[in-house]
């Protein structure tokens, strides 16, 4: 199958004209009245997806035509159902699969015109249900808005898969086996840290509950700041703890974990050497559609971004009269700016190659990232 697949992939390549011919084609065959249930016009669509992915046909063509395609597939096989009605059933080849059509009809009359929209994904009826929704008389408009719908629905399901695939081919062209190295084990460790996750939540949690209630519990009888703060983060009760524990522990950890890098640059310890080694990886695995992929995203944390922003959110606080809020957020982005400059010049941590001057002539700690954390962070907190 994977070799046949391939051969068709490099014959439609070389034939972009003929391949969108063939699209159609498929989407519409696959439709039919049980001569979809032999053509696999999924497949073929799915090929032209890739054909996207890799440049070689034209993308909005291609998905015009699937859908086209699918619509009258499924447009003909209602009117043959509405027009000869139960005839249909001793004609060829339909007398040849009474059971299929027995299926079909069966799947029509549990679903109704859901069956229309949903069968099209479904191999053994999707031919047959325009039929039989053509034989039960369902009133033209109902069934062309669910084939249309469908017909949008499926073609990209099988396109856009497909078109993903063919740009990792291409991609996988275009850059080394590096960066296919550097994916694989990103994928493995994030899998491994989330069950890791799982087993911790679902084996200490119980007993942190355990622990939260006794320390609670304990604090409710005792007066004091420090017995307000612990009923404030981890009494169950009030409906604020739950937020405030998280920030709190964020707020720590990431505090903690800047700390650690921090003591490791200016000690230059092993992290400053990993972080020179990744550097030169990803040097060498460059490519322009990377380079403008990340510009873009980290000018979502530049000066002007992020000053509108800031801007944006202190007019509409100030409008809904948040005052206390207004000045939780003007003070986190403000503290967050002085805290990067002055360490910025305390460490004077030059970039890997001298693209900036003046202020921004040092790397470390980031101005983008630290103020993209604030903001953005702070934003989806207000939000939540």
């Amino acid at each position: 199958m994977e070799s046949h697949l391939q051969a068709l992939i490099a014959y439609l390549s070389a034939h972009p004209y003929l391949a969108l011919a063939v699209i159609f084609a498929a989407a519409l065959l696959e439709s039919l009245a049980v001569i979809g249930t032999v053509i696999p016009g999924s497949t073929i669509v799915f090929v032209g997806g890739v054909l996207i992915g890799l440049r070689t046909i034209n993308p909005w063509w291609t998905i015009a035509l699937a859908i086209t395609g699918a619509i009258i597939g499924d447009g003909i096989s209602y009117w043959l159902g509405h027009h000869y009605q139960e005839k249909i059933r001793t004609m060829w080849p339909m007398k040849h699969f009474p059971t299929l059509f027995d299926k079909g009809h069966a799947y029509f009359m549990a679903n109704g015109k859901k069956s229309i929209f949903a069968g099209r994904f479904l191999g053994p009826v999707r031919a047959i249900v325009p039929i039989v929704a053509g034989m039960a008389n369902m009133p033209p408009a109902q069934f062309y808005v669910m084939n249309i719908l469908s017909a949008i629905a499926w073609a990209g399901a099988h396109i856009l898969p497909g078109a993903l695939f063919g740009a990792s081919l291409q991609l996988a062209g275009a850059v080394s086996s590096r960066l296919v190295i550097m994916i694989i084990a990103s994928v493995a460790f994030f899998w491994i840290l989330a069950k890791l996750t799982g087993y911790a939540i679902s084996y200490g949690w119980p007993q942190i509950q355990s622990l939260r209630d006794r320390v609670v519990e304990r604090a409710r009888g005792k007066a004091g700041i420090f017995s307000r703060i612990v009923r404030s983060l981890f009494d169950s009760e009030q409906r604020e703890s739950p937020a405030l524990l998280a920030a709190a522990i964020l707020l720590v950890a990431s505090g903690w974990l800047f700390l650690g890098v921090l003591e490791d640059v200016i000690f230059n310890d092993p992290l400053v050497q990993l972080d020179q080694s990744i550097y030169y990886m990803l040097q060498s695995i460059r490519t322009q559609w990377a380079d403008i992929f990340m510009v873009t995203i980290s000018e979502l944390g530049g000066v002007f971004v992020t000053t509108t922003l800031i801007l944006g959110v202190s007019v509409l606080l100030a409008l809904n009269r948040c005052w206390r809020t207004l000045i939780y957020w003007l003070a986190a982005a403000g503290f967050a700016e002085i805290l990067v400059q002055l360490l910025k010049y305390t460490l004077a941590r030059h970039h890997p190659i001298p693209l900036y001057s003046g202020h921004e002539l040092f790397s470390f700690p980031s101005g983008h990232a630290t103020l993209s954390i604030v903001a953005y962070g702070f934003l989806a907190f207000f939000l939540a």
